[in-house]
């Protein structure tokens, strides 16, 4: 009778047998080892499945549970944005907190700015432009996409200018006629509007030339490249529902 050692087992496939007598016969040892088998490797895998499953989960519940604090975050924060406004004759710089209450949507917090808009207007500026005093042409929203805009308001009291002669030199222009000033003269600040941060993109003119009439605001475009600008006027001259926080531009 052949015997097989316990090595032999191992090293034999799923369909070992033995023959007796001339008939092939399962080895009933190979049967039992196999059996074994199937009781510590099933477990095992099935364990293995389910550690991945938790992890995968535990993954999953994780990139939910940031997205809801950062959501409830953007949805508990105020809207700032800085504005030119107008007082006692002047254009001036502040800071506005808007009204709007955040409604989350599309996975984002969205804010309702003012009312209804008119057809907004994409805007090209070319390097280095310096448009001098200007007011607000319609109460309006204005985004920057590229560039830079440098706002003083109130405007200096004289604006001493630049402009080509016929022969293509520069020659200056004498300071237009002086305004008379008043003692309450607002303090002047200056605001930088580029592409970056929220505070820093967005600015809402509303320094209408009717209100600013003793002083509007001086606006210069001093980058090296073309400044582009979106600009949506609102309907009636309306401005957003806010509230003062300071005045200058808001930081951050």
């Amino acid at each position: 009778m052949l015997v097989k050692t316990m090595s032999d087992f191992r090293h034999s496939s799923p369909d070992a047998t033995t023959k007796h007598n001339g008939s092939v016969t399962f080895s009933p040892v190979h049967g039992v080892l196999k059996h074994i088998y199937r009781i510590f490797s099933v477990p095992r895998a099935k364990k293995e499945k389910e550690r991945k499953e938790k992890k995968e989960m535990r993954s999953k519940y994780h990139i939910a549970t940031v997205a809801a604090v950062s959501l409830a975050g953007a949805l508990a924060t105020p809207l700032n944005m800085t504005a030119i406004s107008s007082r006692d004759g002047y254009s001036v710089l502040e800071c506005w907190q808007l009204a709007s209450v955040p409604v989350e949507a599309m996975s984002a917090a969205n804010y309702a700015v003012g009312g209804n808009a008119t057809a907004a207007t994409w805007s090209r500026i070319e390097p280095r432009t310096r448009v001098g005093e200007a007011w607000a042409p319609h109460v309006q929203l204005s985004i920057i996409l590229n560039g830079l805009i440098r706002i003083t308001s109130p405007a200096p009291a004289a604006d001493t200018s630049t402009t080509a002669n016929a022969s293509g030199s520069i020659t200056s222009v004498l300071p237009r006629e002086v305004k008379v000033a008043s003692s309450a003269r607002p303090d002047t600040h200056v605001a930088y509007i580029m592409p970056g941060t929220l505070r820093s993109s967005v600015v809402i003119a509303a320094d209408l030339k009717a209100a600013s009439t003793l002083a509007g605001h001086f606006t210069e475009f001093p980058s090296d490249e073309p400044t582009v600008l979106v600009q949506i006027p609102f309907a009636h001259d309306a401005a957003p529902e806010h509230t003062v926080l300071h005045d200058g531009p808001c930081a951050g």
